[in-house]
C-alpha cells in the first residue's frame, strides 16, 4: 500500500484503530486481570486498573511507552515495517530522523521476540551455515539455520565458528531427537546420528542439491531481505535481524496488515 493512500487517516482514526485492536476489554499489563480497567476521566487518556492501581497508556500496550511518536506515526510505523520499508522510506513518511527510525525498529523487533517460540520443533529439517555480511570489512557473521521441509516454521542464530560443538549445539538446542536432520556433506554434522537424530546428507560436490533446497531458499530470502530493507548491516545487531526475519516467516499474515504487528507487541503469545 502506497503513502498516499493513508494520507487521509486522522490522528483520532489512529488511535482507534489501534485501541479497537486490543479487543473489548484492556488487560492491565501489571496484574493482567481485565474487569478492573477503565478508562481515566477528564482530559488524562490513560487506563486506570482499580485492582493494583496501575495507570498506562495506549502507546505502553503496543511497544511504544514514553515515544514522543504520535499515534498517526507508529500507525505508519507498523506499515512501514510490515512491508520492508526503508529506513529512508519512514523518515519520508513520518517525518523523523534516522537515528529515530532506527531506534523505532529495533523496539518493534525486541518486541516481536517474545513471540517467538523457544521451544524445540520437531520433525523433518534441513539445515545449513551461511555467512552473512563482508569478511573484509570486518562485519561478517556465522549464522546457523533450520527450516522444515514444509517451509512453515524456520530458526535461525549467530554461532560462532562450524565445528562440530557449535553446529551440534544449535541442533540440539533447536531440535527434538526423534527428528530427522538433511544436511550437506560437512564433517561437523557426522556425530548427529550418536545423539538420536535420523540423518541423510546431501554432498553438493556431486550435485546433489534436492533435499537441501528449503534451506537454500531461506538463505536466499534472508539476504534479499537485508539487501532491500537494509542495504548492509550491523553484526552487532544482527540477531535482531533474525528476529524480524523468523518472524516475517513464521506470521506471514502480517503483510499490509500494521494491526496484526501490534497486536502481537500487545500479547506476544510464542507461536506454537
Amino acid at each position: 500500500m502506497r503513502k498516499e493512500l493513508l494520507t487521509d487517516l486522522t490522528e483520532t482514526e489512529a488511535r482507534k484503530k489501534l485501541r479497537g485492536n486490543l479487543g473489548k476489554h484492556i488487560e492491565c499489563p501489571k496484574c493482567h486481570k481485565k474487569k478492573y480497567v477503565r478508562k481515566m476521566k477528564g482530559k488524562d487518556k490513560r487506563y486506570h486498573c482499580s485492582k493494583c492501581r496501575h495507570k498506562f497508556s495506549l502507546k505502553s500496550l503496543t511497544g511504544f511507552k514514553h515515544s514522543n511518536l504520535d499515534f498517526k506515526q507508529i500507525y505508519y510505523l507498523l506499515h512501514c515495517f510490515g512491508n520492508n520499508k526503508t529506513h529512508k522510506d519512514v523518515i519520508d513518511w513520518l517525518g523523523v530522523s534516522y537515528p529515530t527510525s532506527r531506534l523505532n525498529y529495533s523496539k518493534i523487533r525486541k518486541g516481536l521476540e517474545a513471540s517467538l517460540d523457544k521451544g524445540k520443533i520437531s520433525g523433518i529439517f534441513a539445515c545449513d551455515e551461511c555467512f552473512v555480511g563482508k569478511k573484509k570489512t570486518g562485519n561478517q557473521a556465522l549464522v546457523m539455520g533450520a527450516v522444515d521441509v514444509l517451509f512453515a516454521d524456520v530458526r535461525l542464530e549467530v554461532i560462532p565458528d562450524r565445528d562440530q560443538d557449535s553446529v551440534e549445539g544449535f541442533i540440539f538446542s533447536n531440535i527434538e531427537t526423534d527428528s530427522k536432520i538433511i544436511s550437506d556433506g560437512w564433517s561437523s554434522y557426522q556425530g548427529i546420528e550418536f545423539m538420536g537424530y535420523a540423518h541423510d546428507t546431501e554432498i553438493h560436490e556431486k550435485g546433489q542439491l534436492e533435499k537441501t533446497v528449503p534451506i537454500e531458499r531461506v538463505w536466499g530470502l534472508f539476504k534479499t531481505f537485508l539487501r532491500r530493507s537494509y542495504h548492509h548491516i550491523h553484526k552487532e545487531i544482527l540477531p535482531e535481524y533474525l528476529v524480524e526475519f523468523q518472524f516475517k516467516f513464521i506470521h506471514r499474515e502480517y503483510r499490509n496488515n500494521p494491526l496484526y504487528i501490534a497486536k502481537i507487541l500487545t500479547n506476544p503469545v510464542p507461536n506454537c
